[in-house]
C-alpha cells in the first residue's frame, strides 16, 4: 500500500508541474484563459459576457470557471490545453456565446445517462491512467469490479440516489465496503457528486488465536484427510494436500499473508544452503513490498517438514499455470477451503495474528 500510494504522490506532482507550464505557456501567448483544478476535476477560468440570467450591477462581463466535464489528469490536462485555446480564440475574436458545452448542459446530461455498467465498460482504463499496474493494485481493482458486479444493479444508473439507496440498505462492514468502492467508482470518473452517507461504527469480531498445540496438531489433519478421502482420479491432485500442508505450516511458523506464498516465490533461495537463517523472501509485488522473513517459531520448519522438496515441486506448477491476479485470488481462498476440508477450526489469518502476538512477546517490531 505504501508503494501504490508513493506512486500516486509522484504521478499528482508531475500532474502538477505540467498544470503550472500550461499556464505559463497560456500566459505567454496572451491566450486570456487559465487552467485551475477543482477537486478531480480540471476547469477553465475566464472573463466573459454574462451568463445568461446572471447579473452583475453596472457590469457587461464577469470571471467564471467552466467545467466541461474534464477529468483532473495528464489526459484530462490535455484537453484542457485544446479547450482553452479554441475558447481563447472566440474571446479574442469577440465571438463567444453561452452554448450548452459551456453552460454544461451537455456535460452532466451526458454523465447522468450512463448506467453503471457503462462506466464498467472503461472503468479499467480510466482506474489505471493515475495509477501504476501492479499485481496489489490489480487485486485491488479486481475487488472493485467484485464488489460492484455483486451488489450493484448494473442497469441502473449512476446517480448519487441510486448509489445511496443501495448502500443505505446494508449494515456494518458490508455497508462501509460499498461506501469505500463507490466513492473511487464516484472519483474515477468525476461523477460530480460526494455520497451523503454515514459510516457505521463496527466493533472488531472477537478473534480466537489457538494456542501452539492446537496449530501443531491441526497440522497432521491434512494426512489424516489424505488416507482417509476417496480416491481420486485426478493424477496432478494427488498429492495436492502436501502443498498445502506446507502452505499452513508457512503461515504457523512465518506469519505471512497467504498471497505472499504465491507471489513469485523465491524457492531456489529458500532451499538455498546460503540461507542460514531460514528466511521468506517476500517479493516486490505483494502489499508491503519485498522484505525477508524470519521464523517466528524456529523449530517449526523442522517439526512441519518446510523443506520438503516434494511440496514444493507441486506449488511451482501452480505458481507457474498463475495468469492473472484472479488465479492468485483462487489460490488464497483455496486455502480457507483445505482448512474447512480438513477440519482446521480456526481462519489462515488467525496464524499471522498469532505470530504477531508473538512478535510483541519477543520484542520485535
Amino acid at each position: 500500500m505504501t508503494k501504490i500510494k508513493a506512486t500516486e504522490l509522484q504521478y499528482q506532482a508531475v500532474f502538477e508541474q505540467k498544470l503550472i507550464a500550461a499556464n505559463s505557456n497560456l500566459k505567454r501567448e496572451r491566450i486570456k484563459v487559465s487552467i485551475k483544478q477543482t477537486g478531480n476535476s480540471l476547469q477553465l477560468r475566464a472573463t466573459l459576457p454574462l451568463k445568461p440570467g446572471d447579473y452583475s450591477l453596472g457590469k457587461t462581463k464577469k470571471q467564471y470557471d467552466l467545467s466541461l466535464g474534464i477529468p483532473a489528469n495528464l489526459e484530462g490536462l490535455k484537453t484542457a490545453i485544446e479547450e482553452s485555446y479554441e475558447l481563447g480564440k472566440l474571446i479574442a475574436r469577440h465571438t463567444f456565446e453561452w452554448n450548452e458545452k459551456y453552460l454544461g448542459i451537455k456535460s452532466r446530461e451526458k454523465q447522468e445517462s450512463k448506467t453503471i455498467g457503462e462506466l464498467l465498460d472503461t472503468f479499467d482504463e480510466k482506474y489505471y491512467q493515475t495509477r501504476q499496474k501492479t499485481i496489489t493494485s490489480q487485486n485491488t481493482f479486481a475487488n472493485y469490479i467484485s464488489v460492484i458486479k455483486r451488489n450493484l444493479t448494473l442497469t441502473h444508473l449512476a446517480t448519487k440516489e441510486n448509489f445511496e439507496e443501495v448502500i443505505n440498505s446494508f449494515q456494518g462492514n458490508k455497508k462501509n465496503e460499498l461506501i469505500a468502492v463507490t466513492s473511487v467508482l464516484i472519483k474515477t470518473f468525476n461523477l460530480g457528486f460526494q455520497l451523503d452517507v454515514k459510516r457505521d461504527h463496527v466493533t472488531p469480531a472477537y478473534r480466537e488465536i489457538p494456542e501452539d498445540e492446537k496449530i501443531i496438531s491441526a497440522f497432521y489433519l491434512f494426512e489424516k484427510f489424505a488416507l482417509n478421502r476417496k480416491n481420486t482420479n485426478i493424477t496432478d491432485e494427488i498429492d495436492t494436500w502436501e502443498m498445502w500442508r506446507w502452505v499452513y505450516g508457512m503461515l504457523a511458523t512465518y506469519g505471512l499473508r497467504p498471497r505472499e506464498l504465491f507471489v513469485e516465490p523465491d524457492i531456489n533461495w529458500w532451499m538455498s544452503p546460503q540461507n542460514i537463517d531460514h528466511t521468506w523472501k517476500v517479493n516486490k509485488n505483494t502489499k508491503t513490498g519485498y522484505r525477508e522473513v524470519i521464523p517466528f517459531v524456529p523449530e517449526w520448519i523442522e517439526l512441519f517438514d518446510l523443506h520438503n522438496p516434494k511440496p514444493l515441486k507441486i506449488l511451482e506448477k501452480k505458481v507457474a499455470k498463475i495468469a492473472s491476479v484472479q488465479n492468485i485470488n483462487w489460490m488464497r481462498r483455496d486455502i480457507s477451503r483445505w482448512f474447512r476440508k480438513v477440519g482446521i477450526e480456526f481462519q489462515p489469518y488467525d496464524l499471522r495474528h498469532g505470530c504477531a502476538i508473538r512478535a510483541h512477546l519477543q520484542g520485535i517490531p
